[in-house]
């Protein structure tokens, strides 16, 4: 289940849901309510980072290249990352200085 809007179900933008900082607040391009995300994500981002980090090495007898484990470990926990619902919420804030 990709991100997606929770007042007027538009999907959400995936590079924000990916690449964005815990504080960073999104804004739906359909019916402007804005997003935020929720503890849970700082979680789920916290053993996205450990599995990078100490995977990889386990799979040294299967796979020989290191970058070519980096990145299937990476592309496969960033894909778990994007579908798993509950890390975003409606925010609160509506003041966030855009005009």
């Amino acid at each position: 289940m990709f991100p997606k809007c929770f007042n007027c179900s538009n999907n959400l933008s995936l590079s924000w849901f990916l690449s964005a900082f815990m504080w960073t607040e999104h804004r739906c391009v359909k019916c402007s309510e804005l997003h935020e995300f929720t503890n849970l994500r700082r979680l789920y981002s916290g053993l996205i980072v450990a599995g990078i980090l100490f995977v990889p090495p386990l799979l040294e007898g299967v796979i020989a290249s290191q970058g070519i484990r980096i990145v299937l470990i990476a592309s496969l926990l960033f894909t778990l990352l994007s579908i798993i619902p509950g890390q975003h919420k409606l925010s609160s804030n509506e003041d966030v200085g855009v005009k």
